[in-house]
Parts: C-alpha cells; sequence; structure tokens
C-alpha cells in the first residue's frame, strides 16, 4: 500500500489517498467476495456482497485489480472504496484527476 498527494485544480495539496492491489484472497478477506465450496468435485463458487449485503454469483477476476481511497497514513479511509482499475496509471488517474 503506498500513500499520494491530492492535488486540486490549482494543482495545491489539499489531502492525500492510499493506493492498493486487491487480489481474489485481499477481496474475500475485506467481505466483499464470498466463496463457497461445493462438495461434489470440490468446485467453488464465488459471490459478491452487493450494496444491499445481498450474495450475486460472479467471476471473482472482474473484482480483482487497483484500488484507491482518501486516507491520510495511519488513519481511517475518508472515502469508499473506488475501483477496480485494471492498471495502477488507471486508478492514480481517477483518483488525482488534477495531477
Amino acid at each position: 500500500m503506498a500513500y499520494y498527494s491530492l492535488e486540486n485544480e490549482n494543482g495545491e495539496a489539499c489531502g492525500s489517498y492510499e493506493l492498493f492491489y486487491m487480489d481474489r484472497e485481499a477481496l474475500w478477506r475485506a467481505g466483499i467476495l464470498e466463496d463457497v465450496q461445493l462438495n461434489e468435485g470440490g468446485a467453488t463458487l464465488w459471490y459478491h456482497c452487493d450494496e444491499n449485503d445481498d450474495l450475486r454469483p460472479c467471476d471473482p477476476a472482474t473484482y480483482e485489480g487497483y484500488y484507491w481511497w482518501a486516507c491520510y497514513p495511519g488513519c481511517l479511509p475518508d472515502s469508499d472504496l473506488n475501483g477496480p482499475y485494471a492498471t495502477l496509471d488507471e486508478a492514480h488517474a481517477d483518483a488525482n484527476p488534477y495531477s
């Protein structure tokens, strides 16, 4: 995880954001994905927990990627989780459009 400075439209520092990659295991630990292992053949079904806390079947690969949130180092996040983004550059561009 890394922290970066947020800039406003005048190029002045106005906060910071944290940028990180979340793989399937990290998404599972965060409660974004749930896995259900079936007894027959050992297949695993994956579910996404939506905004209503309902579980919906999903392909976990669609949730893997780069995420960011407004956050000062050592503090709790100040915004919702944003992502996933396929590349680090895409996540930076969304988090800090004025830089």
